[in-house]
């Protein structure tokens, strides 16, 4: 009791590895899987199994959680499946073994491509060991049951077919012409003549049957009639739609023309008032240049003037 405590204790304050598993982890595991049915103490029955693999695997030094080391064989063993199943089948063919193959050539044929041959000859160990672990201690079905018990008096006597199995049914076409030939006897028309004229013959019941037989066809024309005028409901229905649907894409397109026209009538004003602009610039400028000319002149008679004429020699 004290031992379990203990490792409790230890499982809390373990810290996991994360990251790739190394090869001598994935042998561990697979050594822990391999004692895992045979070094269970019954004082360890009531934990889970990967628990225990668990356990095995951080007393060698594999310091991995229950969930990574079961996700591990996992994957483990689908490659094995892939690499076994393709082993197998290219067994009498001349497709190349899958450990002559390049990692590329192994990922085209959709093979893992790094399943090392040491991993794949452990792993088969453990399959071979259940298989035959399964066949020794599997259910025993026993023997098949025994044959029914025949009488000896009935040994070797074949079994008849009933009389009523050897009775072949008519054909179709023989009971129709029996059935004619019997409606057609003359005795057969004087049986009927006489219960004509009875009360209570078949005779009204046939008349009614012919009246509904009349009245079907009315019955008929009523239901055409009525799915006539479903079908102008239906038909005028979607004529309305389709005028509706008619219109609001004209009045869209209209609306798009509208805005285009606009749109143009904006892009031209503002064309305008650009060449506005640059004209009055280009004015500004002129207008600018040629007052600065005249008050150059200006500036130069009057600095003439002031000076006078010069004095003669």
């Amino acid at each position: 009791m004290a031992g379990n405590v203990g490792a409790g204790a230890m499982t809390v304050a373990r810290e996991y590895r994360r990251g790739n598993w190394t090869l001598p982890e994935t042998m561990l595991l697979i050594e822990a899987k391999k004692r895992v049915h045979e070094e269970r103490h019954p004082a360890d029955l009531g934990l889970a199994r990967w628990r225990w693999v668990e356990d095995y695997c951080w007393r060698a030094g594999c310091r991995r959680s229950q969930n990574q080391c079961n996700d591990r064989w996992d994957n483990l063993m689908r490659d094995y499946k892939k690499v076994r199943a393709y082993e197998h089948a290219g067994a009498g063919a001349e497709a190349p073994s899958y450990w002559e193959m390049a990692r590329a050539e192994r990922k085209a044929r959709y093979l893992p491509s790094n399943l090392l041959r040491e991993i794949y000859e452990a792993m088969g160990e453990i399959v071979e060991r259940r298989m035959s672990f399964a066949g020794a201690g599997g259910p025993f079905l026993g023997a098949p049951p025994p044959p029914p018990m025949v009488s000896s008096g009935l040994v070797g006597v074949p079994m008849q077919a009933s009389p009523l199995a050897q009775v072949q049914p008519r054909p179709l076409e023989d009971q129709e012409e029996t059935r004619g030939s019997s409606e057609s006897s003359p005795e057969r028309k004087r049986l009927r003549l006489s219960l004509d004229g009875q009360p209570g013959s078949s005779t009204p019941a046939s008349a009614a049957g012919h009246d509904d037989r009349h009245q079907e066809p009315q019955g008929d024309d009523r239901e055409s009639s009525d799915d006539t005028e479903e079908y102008d409901e239906l038909s005028g229905a979607i004529g309305q739609c389709a005028a509706i649907l008619s219109g609001a894409l004209e009045s869209r397109e209209a609306a798009e023309e509208r805005r285009h026209r606009e749109v143009m009538a904006v892009e031209e004003r503002r064309s305008v008032a650009k060449q506005a602009r640059r004209e009055a610039g280009e004015q500004c400028m002129a207008g600018l240049a040629a007052a600065v000319g005249q008050l150059a002149g200006s500036m130069l008679a009057l600095a003439a003037k002031h000076e006078g004429p010069a004095a003669p020699k």
